[in-house]
This record gives C-alpha cells, sequence and structure tokens, in this order.
C-alpha cells in the first residue's frame, strides 16, 4: 500500500513486513546530484528499503546521496547494467533482514561485532564506485576493520577505510555492491 507521497516519488510499504520500496519518479533518473533521506520517507524502524526506477540505457545518476541513521551511502556514476534483464534499476540499502544477519554473524564467531549489517545491493545496475559510512558502537575505535560480505562468492574481505572518533564511525569505499559491517 502507499505510505507515502514526495517530490521524489511514491514510498510504498509492504504489509506484515519491514520493507519499503520508494518509486522514483521518471525526472528524477538521468541526474547530476539526487540526495535521499531515507528515515524522513521510510522512518527510521523500517529494516528494508528498496529504492526502484525505471531507466534508460543513457540514464545516469553522476552521484546519489542516501542518508539514514543506520548508514550513508554515496554511489557514483549509477546506470543501468549493459546486459540487465530489463531496464528497472533495484537498489536495496538498510540494515539486513534479522534471519540473515544471524546466519553471517555465525560466520564471524572469531570477532566483535561493533555495528549493524548494512546491505547495499540490488539488480540491473552498474556503479563506479560507493562510499559508506557506519556508525559503530561500544569499542574505543582502536582494533576496528570494515567487512564487505560478497554474496556471490559468499565470503568476507576486509575493505579500506578511515576512522573518525569523535563521530564513531567508519567510512569505506567499495567498488562492488555487498553487506557491510564493523567488527572488532
Amino acid at each position: 500500500r502507499v505510505k507515502d507521497e514526495s517530490s521524489l516519488g511514491t514510498v510504498k510499504e509492504t504489509i506484515n513486513t519491514s520493507e519499503d520500496t520508494l518509486e522514483v519518479h521518471r525526472r528524477h533518473t538521468d541526474r547530476g546530484y539526487l540526495e535521499i533521506n531515507l528515515d524522513e520517507l521510510m522512518g527510521t524502524t523500517t529494516w528494508v528499503r528498496k529504492i526502484e526506477y525505471p531507466a534508460s540505457w543513457n540514464d545516469k545518476i553522476n552521484e546519489l546521496v542516501l542518508k539514514s541513521k543506520w548508514t550513508n551511502v554515496t554511489i557514483e556514476d549509477l546506470k543501468l547494467h549493459d546486459y540487465a534483464d530489463n531496464r528497472q534499476i533495484e537498489l536495496r540499502v538498510g540494515r539486513v533482514e534479522p534471519s540473515m544477519a544471524d546466519i553471517l554473524k555465525n560466520q564471524l564467531i572469531e570477532y566483535n561485532i561493533k555495528s549493524n549489517l548494512i546491505e547495499v545491493s540490488g539488480v540491473n545496475f552498474d556503479f563506479y564506485r560507493l562510499t559508506i559510512e557506519i556508525p559503530y558502537f561500544e569499542s574505543d575505535g582502536n582494533n576496528l576493520k570494515l567487512l564487505r560480505y560478497d554474496e556471490e562468492s559468499r565470503d568476507f574481505e576486509e575493505i579500506d577505510f578511515y576512522i573518525d572518533l569523535i563521530d564513531r564511525k567508519l567510512t569505506g569505499y567499495s567498488m562492488k555492491p555487498g553487506i557491510f559491517l564493523i567488527v572488532e
């Protein structure tokens, strides 16, 4: 059902789940810069957040900035994948569903998890690079690592990051989508 209407598009919620989808208006799909505050549109309690829009082959968003209290993500040069199944881009940006989070946490028993597990994935898109900012908790910040879980290879890899000790956040860079988390 429709949850909200805005100048960006229509937010629809899936009944009995914690999943909202922003269907972006066509006029926003080929831009230099687009910023979306996911908390304002979907609320802070929604777990799974999707962004969908129809794209032409030459459409590109040079810089898509997605903000929330759980993560801030900047995706550079977002465009339709060259071999896309259809011309509908679907992004998933937000906390990982609890059932999937439990499975991944079981693979990380040698680490202490210091953040929410954040998903940046989807279908039918390519991008140059993404920057992800994740707050950490219960740590002095000295021995942290930022990991990315690749759903295709089913493996974790450490990614480069810098730390903001004052705001208690790590900022990392990746050329690939995945599930991101901070460990110690």
